[in-house]
């Protein structure tokens, strides 16, 4: 394209060595600049040259989307188009936004901060190669958009997560606008906007099912729904007071559980379990027998609450048993996420899985 050709420098003057730039990129090479070139002019026509060629892969890239049936589209302010380089990256459709006013950017933020947004788009944010990783190797990346940061690009992890899945779209970013973006203080340098996988708001009642009132906690919600996912819970339901189990904190603190685990979200606990065919217990931290008392074979489900203020009393009155776990008369109450712990071992050691693959 001569008219994105910059001025470059030659023997015969501006008319000569725009057509020699002109031709050497059509023939995809760069023509030696005459000996009598100083050093400077050689490294200004090879910059020239190099821009040339850029231009030219996305007048390509522009025309083999338009092939494609996008014609008329165009990126966004603050989107410029990169092409291969020899970053990981580099084998992929690649896009480059500088801008932190660019619509994806809005749209990232928007699902850090507000669970209303995350729930109406039914997207949420991943924050780590890790749990993008988890993510992936259950429901693959085709309709996520990777964003990337310079540094990340170049890592060998992306490297690896890049040459097992494809993302619908792949985005870098500088280190500083990352930076500026990443919801933790101390960014990993990848980020995925991915849809929040679906789930029956009445899956199939058998096995063991967690329900949780008022944990408000999302780092205590993550831990929780990964404790229930090590030991292949059925499912994990959560009342409206419930933290929003897919916000970024709650998903770090998951680790992938979230992608393994149905999880029914608001729900109204006992209408989601009638007709369920096993017994429900309610934790207490003073009443009823003993933990290890209980039989939590087969069927069962146990209500959890908040350790500040506990289950409600209508809950613990339709509950079919009472169960508390056994701890010192000065301490008043162990975290919530460590009493799903205990009775989730319990369970796991009264249905004999030691041992078992």
């Amino acid at each position: 394209r001569p008219e994105r050709l910059p001025f470059v420098f030659h023997p015969a003057g501006w008319q000569s060595g725009h057509a020699a730039a002109c031709k050497a990129v059509d023939a995809g090479s760069i023509p030696t600049p005459a000996s009598n070139f100083s050093s400077r002019l050689r490294a200004m026509l090879a910059a020239s040259l190099r821009r040339a060629r850029v231009a030219k892969l996305v007048d390509a890239r522009d025309l083999k989307s338009r092939a494609a049936g996008r014609a008329g589209s165009t990126p966004a302010p603050g989107t410029n188009w990169s092409t291969a380089s020899t970053s990981p990256v580099g084998a992929h459709s690649l896009e480059r936004i500088t801008s932190a006013r660019n619509p994806l950017l809005k749209l990232v933020r928007r699902l850090a901060a507000s669970a209303r947004d995350r729930r109406r788009l039914g997207k949420t944010l991943l924050d780590g190669a890790h749990l993008v990783q988890a993510y992936a190797r259950r429901l693959g990346l085709q309709s996520a958009t990777l964003i990337l940061s310079d540094t990340a690009s170049k890592s060998a992890e992306v490297a690896d997560l890049l040459s097992s899945f494809e993302p619908g779209r792949l985005v870098t970013l500088p280190d500083s606008l990352f930076e500026a973006l990443a919801p933790v203080q101390t960014p990993t340098g990848v980020l995925a906007v991915v849809d929040i996988p679906r789930v029956e708001r009445k899956p199939k009642l058998e096995g063991f099912w967690v329900l949780l009132q008022g944990v408000q906690d999302p780092g205590n919600l993550g831990s929780i729904l990964r404790t229930a996912a090590a030991i292949r819970a059925a499912a994990a339901a959560l009342c409206p007071a419930c933290a929003d189990p897919w916000s970024p904190k709650c998903l770090r603190g998951g680790m992938g559980a979230h992608f393994v685990l149905p999880i029914v979200d608001r729900a109204d606990l006992w209408k989601l379990l009638e007709g369920f065919p096993g017994k429900v217990y309610a934790t207490a931290p003073r009443s009823g027998p003993p933990l290890f008392d209980v039989d939590l074979t087969g069927s069962c489900a146990v209500l959890f609450g908040a350790e500040g203020q506990g289950l409600d009393k209508d809950l613990l009155n339709q509950a079919d048993a009472t169960i508390r776990i056994p701890i010192s008369e000065w301490v008043e109450s162990l975290n919530v996420a460590a009493a799903v712990a205990m009775v989730c071992c319990e369970r796991l050691r009264q249905e004999g899985f030691s041992g078992r693959k």
